[in-house]
């Protein structure tokens, strides 16, 4: 009798032992033949049971630390591995702003450029206009002056004309008054 009971508990504590296996590993045909056993109707005494039952506990306990542990390993692998590409990033838009820095600086002095010879471009502009309206009163007075020029023209044609009779005019009297000269000379 005792042997028996010794080989129950053996029994027992075999299926309680297949029983963790089955819960951390993988189902082998071993723990699924002890716990169709078990449902066929073997009945364990309280001790045993109880220990089935703390077993079975510490079982669960291990699986669900186990599981947790994971989730900290996984949640821990993500978290270094965004920490890292913000690191990364950081850099990039470190190296991006250094990049950039210079570049800001020539679009501030090309933007000074730029409003310079706008400035520049406007007092050239009024200058010109300056000088085209100039340029148009010296037209004006170089018509005027020519309209001039060619009254004075027609006036100085119309005195020479004029003089040329005179002189006509006056050589004819010239030429009378010597003839006449010459014959009271010679008389």
């Amino acid at each position: 009798m005792m042997k028996q009971h010794i080989n129950k508990n053996t029994e027992d504590f075999q299926q309680a032992l297949s029983l963790e296996e089955s819960i951390l590993g993988p189902l082998g045909s071993e723990a699924a033949e002890h716990l169709r056993k078990s449902k066929a109707g073997l009945k364990p005494n309280v001790g045993n049971s109880v220990l089935l039952d703390v077993i079975t506990d510490q079982a669960k306990a291990k699986f669900v630390w186990q599981c947790v542990t994971i989730s900290f390993a996984i949640l821990f692998a993500v978290s270094s591995v965004v920490c890292f590409n913000l690191y990364s990033s950081r850099q990039n838009l470190a190296v991006r702003v250094n990049i950039l820095e210079p570049l800001e600086k020539e679009l501030k002095e090309s933007r000074a450029q730029t409003d310079n010879f706008r400035a520049e471009a406007i007092k050239a502009s009024a200058e010109l206009n300056h000088t085209q309206n100039d340029l148009n009163n010296s037209k004006s007075q170089i018509e005027n002056l020519n309209n001039q020029l060619a009254d004075l023209t027609d006036q100085l044609e119309t005195l020479k004309a004029r003089n040329a009779e005179a002189v006509k005019m006056l050589n004819g009297r010239l030429k009378k008054l010597s003839d006449s000269a010459e014959t009271q000379i010679i008389r």
